[in-house]
């Protein structure tokens, strides 16, 4: 068996992986669940993202001391709460009252519905 190659990690994603782990220490002391973290770190925007924009300065971290913490803190974090299958589907669907509201706030009245508004003859097929 062929022995693994020692890794030297730059001074500079070191220094990127102290900063990650302190924004995730102080994110994961607000978060409400694992999945917040999560996307406060590596989603889109996230603080890893904007840190480590290369994929060796990304491979890199992967090695680092602080990463190992980061995910340790992520596995204490809760897990989301579990959404009834209904919400999911209301939401998938389109059929949210939030978007209804939003929408209709801006149109004025209920264009889409008819019977929600007092005239509806004022909207256009």
């Amino acid at each position: 068996m062929a022995a693994r190659k020692k890794t030297t990690i730059s001074r500079g994603v070191l220094a990127k992986a102290r900063q990650l782990l302190a924004f995730a220490e102080e994110r994961a002391a607000h978060a409400a669940d694992c999945v917040e973290l999560h996307n406060a770190l590596f989603g889109l925007g996230g603080k890893a993202t904007e840190l480590l924009t290369t994929e060796s300065e990304r491979t890199a971290f992967t090695q680092t001391a602080e990463c190992k913490q980061i995910f340790a803190l992520l596995d204490r974090l809760p897990p989301p709460a579990v959404k009834d299958f209904g919400e999911l589907l209301a939401t998938a669907n389109g059929d949210d009252p939030a978007v209804h509201q939003l929408s209709d706030e801006r149109v004025g009245h209920h264009c889409r519905h008819p019977e929600r508004t007092q005239d509806a003859s004022s909207c256009a097929a």
